[in-house]
């Protein structure tokens, strides 16, 4: 398990989560959170690592982190891993960000626009750690990541490019109702 979280730890302080920064309701996203995510979960106790296909298939996704007991679960395949290839880097990233939002007790978000910044978040960390080979090439994306890299402060939560990404996060990558995600993660802190 040590070295899974040495492993975790490498990506929080890597060339692509460097690059990470922009704002969403208010909250700025900025390196150091990665940075102080990596020194919380060296901390015994404060975060929890579990490896359960079942759990993750009965909420139906590949990994999740969640935020009521400080507990990441990736798939039993990750669970001896000492190396992660760029996929589940990008998986274990995505769900760290989530972690961040619960270790600064973000609130205000809803779970739909989570969901998407840790997509936005997971998309620079990607484009900046292996080139572009996964970056979405969506032209939202691209305007989206020409104004936040122009201005880290630049709130991505009203802007009309982060919508319609929205919208395909939720409708698309996750399979819900446009509708879906409207209420709050809770986020209590680690």
């Amino acid at each position: 398990m040590t070295d899974f979280i040495d492993a975790m730890g490498q990506l929080m302080t890597s060339h692509g989560a460097a690059k990470v920064s922009f704002t969403i309701r208010g909250t700025k996203i900025i390196p150091g959170m990665f940075a102080k995510l990596k020194k919380v979960m060296r901390i015994k106790g404060r975060v929890f690592i579990k490896f359960d296909d079942d759990t993750l298939a009965r909420a139906e996704v590949d990994a999740m982190y969640r935020p009521w007991p400080n507990q990441f679960v990736f798939p039993e395949s990750m669970q001896n891993k000492t190396f992660l290839n760029a996929s589940e880097q990008r998986m274990v990233f995505h769900e760290c960000f989530h972690a961040i939002l619960d270790m600064e007790r973000v609130k205000g978000i809803s779970m739909a626009e989570e969901e998407t910044a840790a997509y936005i978040a997971q998309s620079i960390f990607s484009d900046n750690q292996f080139g572009d080979e996964s970056s979405p090439g969506w032209k939202e994306y691209n305007r989206l990541l020409a104004k936040i890299t122009a201005d880290p402060s630049y709130d991505i939560a009203e802007d009309d490019d982060f919508k319609i990404i929205k919208d395909y996060v939720v409708t698309k990558k996750m399979g819900k109702k446009a509708s879906w995600g409207t209420t709050e993660y809770v986020h209590d802190g680690i």
